[in-house]
């Protein structure tokens, strides 16, 4: 038999399960076999017995039956004559002529309406005639399956039929309630009833929702028992599906498992990630020490530390890789604080800072009176040493130095009452003031962490001695505290420059840098300070001229220069600044000029030092109306021309020093008027005349100072009314003449005397000068070229010439002296006397 197959493009091809269609011509070649062998066999028995039927007597030209195979619709025509009665053959092949379909996993028994295929055509050539098209209308087969016969029969296109309820055979129980679109026909197998041993050793299910079929029995020959369905048996292609069931579904077992696994780990991977990368953002998980050979990682930060690391900057976490670092130390030192973990985040970055700092700048060789306190866990960081008090001795005694607070710093600290503390009212730190504490060391230096105390206020390190270089104590993060109000490095002999990026620092009021040893200029990025008011870089040598740019520091009310190397004049845009109270200029030779008389301009002018430059001219008269003037130094200048008797309008002036000059002339009289007048020197000029008797009214005085000068004349008696005045220097007037006034007995104040090289002086000592000596505080007396002087030098001042005698002289005890030249006509205190004429 031969079978021709053709393809309809317009049928789409589904792709095969398992790719298996190798065998597609040979199961059809073999169904077409199968149809051909039964078409033999249409003839009925004789004793079946046929339903109650209506008969027609017709014969069956053509029997089609539609056949899927791999959703391709095949239809097969078989010619059979059969002279028999039509009704009745019809009805007998009908019921004969199982097809047994599957339609999404269901068996049933087709059965076509015997008027569908009556009026069929009558094919003569006896070939079967294989057709590739879609059927529309339910077909039924009209010949058996060859019992002998085990194959797998294509899928059959679900068609329309009447329900399977009244038709013998085999039905899937739930089928009628399935929509038609959404049933997948499957392959099925038709067994022979008497394969049934191969049958019986099929691994049988019932429970992929398929039934059995029941045994029908002819209704005419009860005896003969038509062929059983038998049970399906799901297969992928060709491969047998059901002999690898177990290990497809081990796999997707597997699968399953394989997906929840990755699911779980997933999630976790992900807070892993997202604790990575706070971690990564504080400290690394892995830690390499840098200071040993074995670098063995150290442990990440514990739970209660994150908090804290998730705020770190990346410096700090930087140098927690090096174990010996001082982050690492102070991380140690915190992890063991008692109650750590109820503590705030601020407070943890607060005592890390803190501690930093004090393993930073070598904290353990400090003074103990700061070591002490300082890292205790007993002791709050309140209250760890600080003070601005003085500075801490070798010793471990204190001392106030008088000597080294300036006087400018003594008024601001009167003036704004600023007394900083050591936490503000929420406990954060506010000021760190370490003045002499901190023993000279190398390797000191501040941390970067000195950044965490975003609420410092106060950070003085004055009195130090550190020697180094500026940039080790000023870190770029120190500029990043912008409340910082002051900034101390005095006497600390720092190298190195101004930053510029001092102007960070908007609410600075004090910034102190005396003595110290640094180079270049200073940065007008200063007059960015708008609040600034005191500024202090004296004895830091710096370098270039005096910045116009400062005359914007409108609310400056100090500026301190002192001893450095500036060049050019003072700068006239310096007059706005109105609160100036104080400027120091001193000892900057390369100041030149005049003196600008729009200093005059500065109505609120305390102090003007100018002593030590090169400024030149005549005192502007500008300068005498400036009436709350206090001290006025000028003297070692080039000024010239004569005292002004305007100086007499300065009533509140204290300090008025004008040696060292080309200034020339008498001492004008009004000087008398100046009677909050402490300290007059007008030495070292040309003046001349005589010593102003008005003198005495200077009752305030305590230095008079008028050497080195062409004064004439007699010290006058009215000096005996000076009952403060403690220095007295008249030396180097060599046309001074007559004794020296025994009023100055009167001076229980008087410490120093200076009457050396007055040549003209004459007479002997006054006897009250040995009271003075013995019963106050008469220290110094120098005598030495006053030749004209004779007599014997009284035993009581003779004391000054014993080695141990000293005296106090401000914060330190000053050597006793006693000077004078032992000639024939003064003699005492061990020289011999040749002339007793006297």
């Amino acid at each position: 038999m031969k079978a021709d197959h053709e393809h309809d493009d317009s049928i789409s091809q589904p792709e095969m399960v398992n790719g298996d269609n190798e065998d597609d011509d040979g199961m059809d070649a073999s169904l077409f076999e199968i149809i051909q062998s039964r078409a033999g066999q249409a003839q009925p028995p004789t004793n079946e017995k046929m339903p109650d039927k209506s008969t027609n007597t017709a014969a069956i030209g053509s029997g089609t039956t539609p056949i899927t195979h791999h959703a391709r619709t095949i239809t097969a025509e078989v010619d059979v004559d059969v002279d028999v009665d039509d009704d009745t053959v019809l009805d007998t092949l009908l019921e004969k002529g199982r097809v047994v379909q599957c339609t999404s996993g269901t068996i049933s028994n087709t059965r076509t309406a015997a008027n569908a295929n009556a009026n069929a055509t009558r094919v003569d050539t006896g070939t079967p005639k294989v057709e590739e098209q879609a059927l529309e209308t339910p077909t039924r087969a009209n010949a058996d399956v060859d019992t002998s016969t085990r194959t797998h029969m294509p899928t059959l296109e679900r068609q329309r039929r009447p329900p399977p309820e009244s038709q013998p055979g085999a039905f899937a129980l739930g089928g009628r309630g399935e929509s038609e679109e959404h049933q997948v026909e499957e392959p099925v197998e038709v067994y022979s009833p008497t394969s049934t041993n191969e049958s019986q050793s099929t691994n049988r299910s019932l429970n992929d929702g398929l039934v059995e079929a029941r045994e029908v029995e002819d209704e005419e020959n009860p005896a003969q028992t038509l062929p059983h369905a038998q049970e399906y048996r799901y297969k992928a292609a060709e491969n047998g599906f059901q002999q690898y069931r177990p290990f497809f579904c081990g796999v997707l077992v597997i699968v399953m498992l394989a997906v929840l696994l990755g699911l779980y780990f997933g999630v976790q991977n992900g807070e892993n990630k997202e604790s990575s990368k706070q971690e990564e953002q504080s400290l690394p998980p892995t830690v390499i020490l840098t200071n040993t050979p074995t670098a063995t990682p150290s442990a990440a930060p514990s739970a209660i530390m994150a908090d804290l690391f998730e705020i770190l900057p990346d410096y700090t976490l930087e140098s927690l890789r090096n174990f010996s670092s001082p982050q690492s130390e102070a991380l140690r030192w915190l992890e063991n604080y008692p109650n750590i973990s109820q503590m705030e985040t601020w407070r943890k970055e607060q005592l890390l800072a803190m501690t930093t700092f004090y393993h930073a700048m070598n904290g353990s060789h400090w003074a103990p009176q700061a070591a002490s306190t300082w890292i205790d866990y007993e002791t709050s960081e309140c209250q760890w040493f600080s003070t601005v008090e003085g500075y801490v001795n070798e010793d471990g005694t204190w001392t106030i130095p008088e000597f080294i607070i300036s006087f400018a710093h003594n008024q601001l600290s009167e003036e704004l009452g600023y007394q900083p503390t050591q936490c503000d009212g929420d406990g954060r730190i506010n000021a760190i003031a370490l003045l002499g504490a901190i023993q000279p060391a190398t390797g000191v230096r501040v941390p970067p962490e000195i950044e965490l105390l975003s609420s410092l206020q106060y950070f003085d390190l004055s009195f130090n001695q550190l020697h180094t270089n500026l940039e080790d104590v000023m870190p770029p993060q120190l500029f990043q505290l912008k409340d910082l109000v002051v900034l101390g490095q005095n006497f600390n002999f720092l190298t190195g420059t101004l930053p510029t990026s001092i102007g960070l620092l908007t609410k600075l009021e004090n910034f102190e840098m005396m003595t110290n040893m640094l180079k270049g200029t200073l940065p007008t990025q200063v007059a960015m300070l708008t609040d600034l008011q005191f500024l202090a870089v004296l004895g830091t040598q710096l370098t270039g001229n005096l910045p116009s740019e400062l005359g914007l520091l409108t609310s400056l009310t100090s500026l301190g220069a002192e001893q450095n190397m500036f060049t050019g004049t003072i700068p006239t845009e310096w007059r706005n600044m109105k609160k100036l109270k104080q400027i120091y200029l001193s000892r900057n030779p390369g100041l030149t000029s005049s003196i600008p008389p729009e200093l005059g301009e500065l109505s609120s002018l305390n102090t003007l030092n100018l002593d030590g430059c090169s400024f030149t001219g005549t005192l502007p008269s500008e300068l005498f109306l400036l009436t709350s003037l206090g001290a006025l130094y000028l003297q070692a200048n080039l000024l010239t021309g004569v005292l002004p008797t305007d100086l007499g309008l300065l009533s509140s002036l204290k300090y008025l020093h004008l040696g060292g000059n080309e200034l020339s002339g008498p001492i004008p009289h009004e000087l008398a008027l100046l009677t909050s007048l402490k300290a007059l020197a007008l030495g070292g000029a040309f003046h001349t005349g005589t010593i102003p008797r008005g003198v005495g009214l200077l009752q305030n005085l305590t230095r008079l100072m008028l050497t080195d000068s062409l004064l004439t004349g007699m010290i006058p008696s009215e000096i005996g009314l000076l009952s403060y005045l403690q220095v007295l220097d008249l030396s180097n007037n060599p046309d001074l003449s007559g004794p020296i006034p025994s009023e100055i007995g009167l001076l229980r104040d008087l410490f120093e005397l200076f009457l050396s090289n007055n040549t003209h002086m004459s007479g002997s000592l006054p006897l009250e000068l040995e009271e003075l000596v013995s019963a106050y505080n008469l220290s110094e007396v120098y005598l030495q070229g006053s030749v004209s002087l004779t007599g014997e030098i009284p035993a009581g001042v003779c004391f000054l010439q014993i080695p141990n005698c000293s005296y106090p002289y401000g914060w330190y005890h000053a050597p006793c002296v006693l000077e004078f030249e032992c000639t024939g006509y003064l003699c005492g205190c061990g020289c011999n006397c040749t002339d007793t004429s006297f």
